[in-house]
């Protein structure tokens, strides 16, 4: 049995031990309370100082021993002078932790946003510069991962909509706001549709014009479905680097359509380029100061721009085209639905092109403005051949010379596309012996063509047969003479489709 007094000395020890107890969970309650506190309030103001702004949470749980995490929710972020805008970051629900050694080391192991929303605002103009320098960032927190974030750019003018981005996965380690962090993320690019990879830096933050905030890197775009376009079939892969600013990234790079198509033809043809230009991440518009490529085996080249088109949904592509020495071939092929192309030769041409946004084909919404010429052209038809051949053997004045007489042409002329339908001026179209000079229209879709001009042979009328026939046409000789007074010239008309065109006198013209 234990005596009295030493029960009393276990009573007054255990006495002792749960009153150090209680006044070490005491103090270890206002300890944490006051870390809790000073975590709170040193994220508020060194986040504030780098976003010059205010920012709030509805809840702010912070434990540090014997294991760091946090616990926070609603979180808004404002600028100052901005409260017309939406908030600068909001974030439903942060949660952070790591080893308390870290922590005391100035590191956070990671944090994890959800529900995360970015708006960053354009060239707002401030009521007054920052009255101080951005506190040092105290926290380096080394991975962040966000799913499913929204980045907004909110635009100049409060009545243009802002420009959206679905951020579906985004990685970022060792974040510290002076300085930039390196990040990967994964974005849904809409139109086309097709997802981007991309790996860089991105910061350090300015606090005073965000749009001023650098970025670079290098990305692969894969995936991306032509067919959003109405007209376009293919599917794009693009990979490039990129540096600068937000409001101005430089971009090189290159991309592929192995099977580029205009549905109109349902002829898919491989499609190579490289480029080089100039995107503004503040509203998407982008300068193209190189485009260089090939269509199958066609050089192409080209420069412009893409911007957005106010009070219309999409953008609009203005370029200025070029191809030399390329096939015509390769050209025809996405225009035509024949196989073969009905010509084949080199071709030259430059042309302005204008394709305003729109739902409509792209046919349809597609205009050029330029002007080609075409070398050693040769119809894959041998009975157009055949033709040609009969024709530059009657001009030649040889109508039963079979050695005689070329089906190569050469063409040369201006055009423009409008609507679907091709009209051309000083069209000139020629073979050995004769050249026709027309003007007219044709319409792609249905492939109906109305043409007038002249046809100028280096034979009298009448030295284009044989027989009785020329006996006759002798006297209509002065009627169809050149002005200059050697060979003829005769008025013509060509209608009908390009499969079955119909020729004929203009006589009308004549007189």
């Amino acid at each position: 049995m234990i005596s009295k007094p030493a029960r009393r000395r276990w009573a007054i020890a255990a006495g002792i031990i749960i009153g150090m107890v209680v006044l070490i969970a005491v103090v270890a309650a206002i300890s944490a309370s006051a870390l809790n506190r000073s975590l709170r309030s040193r994220m508020e103001s060194a986040l504030a100082s780098h976003f010059q702004g205010d920012i709030t949470f509805q809840q702010f749980d912070a434990t540090v021993f014997p294991h760091f995490h946090l616990n926070a929710a609603g979180m808004v972020v404002r600028r100052k002078d901005d409260s017309d805008l939406p908030p600068l970051v909001e974030a439903m629900r942060l949660e952070g932790d790591g080893p308390s050694l870290l922590l005391l080391m100035g590191h956070i192991r990671q944090l994890k946003i959800e529900g995360l929303s970015l708006n960053i605002p354009v060239g707002r103009a401030r009521s007054a510069p920052a009255s101080r320098q951005a506190e040092h960032f105290p926290v380096v927190i080394d991975r962040i991962t966000s799913d499913g974030a929204h980045l907004e750019i909110l635009r100049t003018k409060s009545e243009k909509p802002p420009l959206q981005f679905d951020i579906r996965h985004l990685e970022m380690t060792s974040v510290n706001l002076d300085q930039p962090s390196p990040f990967h993320a994964t974005l849904l690019n809409p139109e086309p549709r097709g997802e981007i990879e991309t790996n860089g830096k991105f910061g350090p933050w300015n606090g005073e014009e965000p749009s001023a905030t650098p970025v670079s890197g290098s990305y692969t775009f894969s995936h991306a479905d032509l067919a959003t376009f109405n007209g376009l079939g293919g599917i794009l892969s693009s990979t490039g680097k990129y540096t600068g600013v937000l409001r101005q990234i430089d971009v090189q790079g290159e991309a592929d359509v192995p099977g580029f198509e205009l549905t109109m033809a349902h002829h898919p043809l491989p499609l190579h380029t490289s480029f080089h230009a100039t995107v503004d991440g503040t509203n998407g518009n982008t300068t193209l100061q190189s485009v260089s490529g090939n269509l199958k085996s066609t050089p192409i080249s080209a420069s412009g721009e893409i911007t957005k088109v106010q009070d219309a949904q999409g953008r609009r592509i203005l370029l200025d085209g070029s191809v030399t020495g390329g096939r015509l071939e390769d050209v025809l092929q996405l225009v035509v639905r024949s196989t073969p192309p009905p010509l084949s030769g080199s071709v030259s041409l430059h042309t302005q092109i204008d394709l305003p946004p729109g739902n409509e084909d792209v046919i349809k919404r597609l205009r050029l403005a330029g002007d080609f010429a075409i070398h050693s052209a040769r119809f894959s038809s041998i009975n157009i051949r055949e033709k040609l051949e009969s024709l530059s053997r009657r001009a030649k004045g040889m109508p039963e010379e079979t050695s005689a007489g070329s089906s190569i042409t050469n063409m040369k002329g201006s055009f423009t596309l409008d609507s679907g339908a091709a009209t051309f001026s000083n069209l000139m179209f020629g073979v050995d012996g004769a050249s026709l000079q027309l003007a007219g229209r044709y319409e792609l879709p249905n492939e109906r063509m109305d043409f007038h001009g002249k046809l100028l042979m280096d034979a009298e009328l009448s030295q284009t047969t044989t027989g009785l026939k020329a006996f006759f046409l002798k006297a209509l000789n002065p009627l169809f003479r050149k002005k200059d007074g050697n060979g003829s010239e005769i008025p013509i008309s060509i209608s009908g489709t390009r499969s079955s065109p119909s020729f004929g006198l203009d006589i009308g013209k004549k007189f």
